[in-house]
């Protein structure tokens, strides 16, 4: 039996004091997760938007990566958050579909993936794991607008699950299209050299990194490779170590969502090393 002693007061008071303390930093999430529970939205890919400053880190990581200025960067995030289209095209899946019906048209870390393929101009993505689309959406963007620019290129995604994709169609889906069936399988026939790479199916570690050995031969020195779960998982930093290619890691933070943010890693060879 709990004896309210003196003693006992102060041990309570000091328990009650920290927890306090310590919940400051999560009441905000906790009160998104119950608008969470209640709401139809995407059970696991989330998606957010991210908070300011923490755009302004990608833009500032990537502008460094791939020796642009921070301005351009950050001109193609807006482009890609400003597509009116492209959120339209969103929205309008979301709304026919009701298990998503309250998911809202937000990009988290893909505005990196959209920068990144503006600024490469890549001839070939290659996407392994597509889900709902909205990546392969928002990587057709890119291609489309390279296009205006004059530089053609394809996008490949591929899914194990035949349903996947469903968000893909006109106008994004004339820039690519969706391979059905095991991601390794479908990259070992799929006879092209890949600019841009990214990883986001069967996240097991051996899969992960079966998935890089499979492409190595595809890949040339710009090519780059894009991790979607480098924040659990250390295969992309492995392979990229063993190959001789640098490093980096990107960590969101997502705004408005009880979700604490995925990342990117990035692998790429450095010409002046």
């Amino acid at each position: 039996m709990f004896r309210l002693t003196p003693r006992n007061v102060l041990i309570l008071k000091h328990y009650l004091t920290r927890r306090k303390r310590a919940l400051t930093y999560y009441s905000k999430k906790l009160e998104e997760i119950e608008d969470w529970s209640s709401s139809r939205t995407e059970f696991s890919n989330f998606y957010y938007e991210l908070e300011e400053s923490n755009l302004m880190d990608l833009a500032s990581l990537l502008a460094l990566i791939l020796n642009v200025k921070y301005e351009l960067v950050m001109y193609y995030f807006s482009e890609v958050r400003n597509d009116g289209s492209l959120h339209a095209h969103i929205a309008k899946y979301f709304a026919q579909n009701s298990k998503l019906r309250d998911s809202k048209a937000e990009y988290a870390r893909r505005i990196g993936w959209y920068a990144i393929a503006r600024i490469l101009k890549p001839a070939t993505i290659v996407e392994t794991g597509v889900a709902q689309g909205m990546g392969s959406c928002i990587l057709s963007l890119a291609l489309m607008n390279n296009a205006k620019d004059g530089a053609e290129g394809y996008y490949y995604g591929t899914d194990i699950d035949p349903n996947a994709g469903g968000m893909y169609s006109e106008p994004y889906s004339s820039f690519g299209e969706i391979i059905y069936g095991d991601s390794i399988q479908s990259l070992k026939e799929l006879n092209v050299t890949i600019d841009l790479f990214i990883n986001d199916s069967n996240h097991d570690f051996d899969y992960e990194r079966s998935e890089y050995e499979t492409i190595k031969k595809s890949l040339k020195q710009e090519s780059f490779i894009l991790g979607d779960n480098s924040h659990v998982s250390d295969s992309l930093r492995n392979f990229s170590i063993a190959n001789n290619r640098q490093y980096v890691f990107f960590r969101e933070v997502p705004k408005d969502h009880w979700y604490p943010g995925a990342g990117i890693g990035i692998s790429f060879m450095r010409q002046d090393i």
